[in-house]
């Protein structure tokens, strides 16, 4: 939506990746076998045949050798890798432990579920029903459960998180649309302190 405001909609194809890979420094090493590719689509547009835009870009991905999947419910799928950001990103990054702690801990993951509903409900209020994409191959997990994903490297790194893209969208979205939305706003908070004390703000010496 965002680059929807500079480029007209006619030249746009919604798209996402779902990548596993670990950012180092300037360098960023991805798993091949662990990534799923390139997800793409336009909405309203149920068949690739049905585009001469997505007709193109199609012959051309399948020439390349990148791993690429049409999407007919392109703004669904968007919507599930979105849960799958904060859902799973977030919870993990509050308390710094590999992404199979999600499944393995009752407590963590009952904080997961509470900030995915948030998003299902904002989603539905958007006439958007995220609900069949979530079993589906763009929300399983392929990292192994020592992983850590993108939130908690970047507070690992002490670099700035992108929580305002994921929760902190979410937390906008809620006010808008009359939704509460506490266990993504709680999870916020939390990950600004982190992001407060990497840069040092708690550093209190002998105060």
């Amino acid at each position: 939506e965002v680059i929807r405001q500079a480029i007209h909609p006619k030249n746009m194809v919604w798209s996402f990746m779902k990548i596993q890979s670990t950012r180092t420094g300037h360098s960023i090493v991805f798993d091949p076998e662990r990534t799923l590719g390139l997800y793409y689509g336009i909405p309203d547009v149920k068949a690739i045949e049905d585009s001469p835009l997505l007709k193109s870009l199609s012959d051309f991905l399948g020439s390349t050798g990148i791993r690429s999947h049409f999407c007919p419910d392109i703004l669904s799928e968007l919507w599930g890798k979105f849960y799958l950001n904060v859902t799973s990103n977030l919870p993990q990054a509050v308390i710094d432990v590999g992404v199979g702690a999600l499944e393995d801990s009752p407590y963590l993951k009952a904080v997961a579920d509470g900030m995915g509903q948030e998003v299902i409900r904002i989603a539905e209020a958007r006439g958007i029903s995220i609900s069949s994409v979530l079993t589906g191959p763009v929300n399983s997990r392929v990292a192994a459960k020592s992983a850590a994903y993108s939130t908690l490297q970047d507070l690992r790194a002490k670099r700035p998180t992108e929580v305002d893209v994921f929760a902190g969208e979410i937390i906008r979205l809620g006010k808008e649309y009359g939704i509460p939305t506490p266990y993504n706003e709680v999870v916020y908070d939390f990950i600004k302190a982190l992001e407060e004390k990497n840069a040092g703000k708690f550093d209190y010496g002998d105060q």
